[in-house]
């Protein structure tokens, strides 16, 4: 049998009507066979606006601003503001196996530290981690006394 994955609606109005979800789905499952049921909170990608946010706001800003470039920014921003996140719960394999091997070159104290330290990518992070990571790089720049302008909200 297929591994089968549903979402429950975010803004469901009754407690009940996710439970009937749950049943309904269940009742589908056929009595013969072993199952696993694991109830976890979906994993969502970015949103466009965090993205635009970041870059097109944040980033761009603080390059104008400071005169560093682009990369040294966004290099910057990763290395004080998302190692973190993904070194306190890692999600996915890309960011467990990014973790794994940081622990290994710096517990051997490789000279490929650094390098594999700078790989670090926030494509990898999902909507939660980005959002912590948006409220980390808000944190850090207040501490340098170099606070950012605060980002529009679309509305809908």
């Amino acid at each position: 049998m297929k591994q089968q994955a549903f979402t429950l609606p975010e803004q469901s109005p009754v407690r009940a009507a996710k439970l009937e979800l749950i049943k309904l789905k269940l009742d589908e499952l056929p009595d013969d066979k072993r199952i696993e049921v694991v109830f976890r909170n979906a994993h969502i990608s970015k949103t466009m606006e965090q993205l635009g946010g970041y870059f097109g706001g944040w980033v761009t800003y603080l390059v104008e601003q400071t005169g560093y470039t682009e990369q040294e920014i966004k290099a910057i921003l990763k290395a004080k503001c998302l190692a973190s996140i993904y070194i306190a719960e890692p999600v996915g394999p890309l960011q467990s196996q990014w973790v794994e091997l940081l622990f290994i070159y710096r517990e051997n104290q490789d000279q490929k530290y650094h390098e594999h330290a700078s790989r670090i990518s926030l494509s990898w992070a999902k909507l939660t981690q980005m959002k912590q990571f948006m409220e980390n790089v808000k944190r850090y720049c207040i501490s340098i006394d170099f606070p950012l302008p605060e980002l529009e909200r679309k509305n809908g």
